[in-house]
């Protein structure tokens, strides 16, 4: 979820990454959460039809994903990526340090 929202995107892809998403949506009236065209509609189509500014309306998803981002931050549970783990052990010819794969 490290990646922003954007225009392309459509509103069935916003609406996988979790439920707060749909909140946005409805607060614009917009009916995309359960309307059958979210799958192929993009966040820009969508605007453009509803007469929704699509730069306040990304900045509002944006919003929500920044939050969210900070709140799993402290979240000891969550841990979006992977610490490297050496393939090989130490080298005495390196200095103690790893050999490269």
């Amino acid at each position: 979820m490290s990646q922003k929202i954007t225009k392309d995107l459509t509103f069935h892809d916003v609406l996988e990454m979790g439920p707060e998403y749909a909140q946005v949506f409805i607060r614009y009236n917009m009916g995309c959460v359960g309307c059958a065209a979210a799958r192929y509609e993009t966040i820009e189509q969508g605007a453009k039809a509803h007469g929704i500014s699509l730069e306040e309306l990304l900045n509002d998803l944006n919003a929500v994903q920044d939050r969210l981002l900070k709140e799993r931050a402290g979240d000891r549970r969550f841990f979006p990526f992977r610490l490297p783990i050496p393939c090989h052990p130490p080298s005495e010819d390196t200095g103690g340090g790893t050999t490269p794969i």
